[in-house]
């Protein structure tokens, strides 16, 4: 929970961030973008998914990694599904809850 609001904060990213910014279509961040987020009093990233991660071994590899990334910078991870999405998935969370984050 971030002190000086008294709530969590989230940051929104494609799952695609890396790439996007790779090929200018988002700009770069000159460091560690997640450990800057962090710093800057962010609880998690939250990463929209497209239609599904269900039989795409490539988007769950990723999501992997980044939630990895994340937790190593402290962060917390939100998944949610975009538009198109089946009705059986719903929005999920890893890592710590922002209740668990020191306040």
């Amino acid at each position: 929970m971030n002190r000086r609001y008294r709530s969590s904060l989230g940051f929104k990213l494609p799952l695609s961030w890396r790439d996007e910014q790779a090929h200018g279509r988002l700009p770069a961040f000159p460091g560690d973008l997640l450990t800057h987020l962090r710093e800057c009093g962010f609880d998690y990233v939250e990463f929209g998914f497209g239609l599904t991660l269900e039989d795409n071994s490539e988007a769950e590899a990723l999501l992997e990694r980044e939630a990895a990334e994340c937790a190593r910078a402290g962060l917390g991870v939100s998944m949610h599904p975009g538009p198109g999405r089946r009705e059986n998935e719903t929005a999920a969370w890893f890592g710590p809850t922002p209740a668990d984050q020191p306040g």
